[in-house]
C-alpha cells in the first residue's frame, strides 16, 4: 500500500514530511477556529454573519495563498517557495501570539 515511500529517494520522502507538517499546521489553524468560534462571538460580541465572514475570508486566504505559491514554486522551485511559506507562516503565528 506505501510502497511508494520505500521506492522514493530520501530527498522526496523528507519533501514529503516537510509538506505534510505544512498542510498539518493549515488544517490545524482551520479548525481551531472552529474550536474558538463560540468563544470569540461572545467575547467580541460578533454576529454570526461576521463570523461565517472570518471563516470564509481564511479558506478564500488560503485557496490564494496556494495559487501564489504554486507560481512561486513554478519560478523559485518547490523548496525555497515551502521554505518560504513555512517562514511567513510562522511569522504570522508569532504576530497572533503577541496580539
Amino acid at each position: 500500500m506505501l510502497g511508494f515511500l520505500t521506492a522514493a529517494s530520501p530527498d522526496a520522502r523528507r519533501a514529503l514530511v516537510a509538506a505534510s507538517g505544512g498542510w498539518l499546521l493549515n488544517a490545524f489553524d482551520v479548525m481551531l477556529y472552529a474550536m474558538v468560534l463560540s468563544e470569540l462571538i461572545a467575547a467580541f460580541g460578533m454576529s454570526l454573519g461576521t463570523a461565517g465572514q472570518i471563516g470564509s475570508l481564511t479558506l478564500l486566504a488560503s485557496a490564494a495563498g496556494g495559487i501564489v505559491f504554486g507560481l512561486v514554486a513554478d519560478r523559485l522551485g518547490r523548496t525555497r517557495a515551502l521554505a518560504l511559506s513555512v517562514t511567513i507562516y510562522a511569522a504570522f503565528t508569532a504576530a497572533c501570539g503577541f496580539s
